[in-house]
């Protein structure tokens, strides 16, 4: 038993023995951790985030275990062996090295798996959502290599001269091109527009957005012609669109009498045939009231709007068009005056 516990004794007071022993007992106990820890993760990861499917998880896997398998040869090392040598100090250096590189690699898959979870958010054509993987993981890879080189003590100070310099003439060489890119990524984050929406630019064009590309925007017309604009004139353009928040619109028709008529009469009129289209014209709201409202004493006659409501913007069009069909017939059914434009022009005797 005595000669056992010496043999034990002499081997554990080696060093690189030692350190051994306990890069194994701190990478099985890290490896038991991350087990357990790793089955609550995924319970929460589906129950919080639907879109982030078990499959795109286990990307992750790969990395954390090479991760844990570095931190505990690296804790093993710096605790359990007395500094100096040249050896050690360059194993040091590389286990530094090897653990930045994992750390990039994961960060790099949490990224990746970041957009992949909100592809169904990010409504943008397939090119468009892969040049945003590949560009995000050039970035990271990159930003991880020069981390690297620099813990290994090799300057990047030329490097990051020359990307400069590199960088400023693509720049000036491909201006445009990298305006609309950027804008392009603007518009498939802030997402002031979205593909489905139905918007309308400063210069008139209206129409739904079938897809934002990384270097132009297809928007479709009624009628059914596609207007293919630069991101560089989205992203700056005053736009309207029609669906960001609520998809419901309202529908403003105006509409005017003479000063001669009965202006209770005439609500009540106007307003019944309102309803009436409210309720039975398709796209329209169902509950809501429509509304008149006095605008100005014209010269002709009193304007006024009246208000309905639809459930998308294009639904007004019919909206519109079936109730000043029936309003006309209406206002000549109950001899309501719809006034033409008219002027009394006095000239003096001669």
């Amino acid at each position: 038993m005595l000669a056992a516990w010496d043999i034990f004794n002499s081997v554990v007071t080696q060093p690189w023995i030692f350190a051994l022993v306990c890069f194994i007992i701190f990478f099985v106990g890290f490896s038991t951790a991350f087990r357990w820890l790793w089955k609550l993760f995924i319970r929460w990861a589906k129950s919080a985030r639907p879109n982030w499917a078990h499959g795109h998880l286990l990307a992750l896997r790969r990395p954390l275990h090479f991760l844990l398998f570095f931190i505990a040869a690296y804790i093993s090392i710096r605790f359990c062996i007395e500094t100096g040598s040249t050896t050690l100090n360059w194993l040091n250096g590389a286990l530094k090295t090897s653990l930045i590189f994992c750390g990039v690699w994961l960060v790099e898959r949490i990224s990746i798996l970041a957009i992949v979870a909100n592809a169904s958010h990010i409504t943008s054509s397939n090119a468009t959502r892969d040049l945003l993987l590949l560009v995000t993981r050039i970035a990271i890879i990159s930003v991880g290599i020069l981390v690297g080189l620099d813990n290994l003590g090799i300057s990047i100070t030329p490097i990051l001269a020359s990307l400069g310099v590199g960088s400023v003439a693509v720049a000036l060489a491909l201006q445009d091109t990298l305006s609309n890119f950027l804008s392009g990524v603007y518009l498939l984050v802030d997402q002031p527009i979205r593909v489905g929406d139905f918007i309308k630019l400063e210069s008139d064009v209206e129409g739904y957005v079938k897809k934002i590309g990384w270097r132009s925007t297809q928007i479709q017309l009624l009628s059914n012609n596609v207007v293919i604009t630069p991101n560089t004139k989205i992203a700056t353009a005053r736009l309207t669109n029609f669906d960001l928040f609520d998809q419901e619109s309202s529908v403003v028709i105006p509409a005017s009498v003479s000063y001669d008529g009965d202006l209770d009469h005439i609500e009540q009129v106007t307003l019944a045939v309102a309803t009436e289209i409210q309720q039975r014209v398709e796209g329209a709201v169902r509950n809501f009231q429509p509304l008149i409202r006095y605008t100005k004493l014209a010269d002709s006659g009193i304007e006024f709007n009246v208000i309905l409501r639809s459930k998308q913007f294009t639904d007004s069009y019919l909206i519109r068009h079936e109730f000043i069909r029936a309003l006309i017939l209406s206002y000549r059914k109950e001899n309501i005056e719809i006034p033409f434009p008219q002027r009394v022009v006095h000239t003096p005797k001669q």
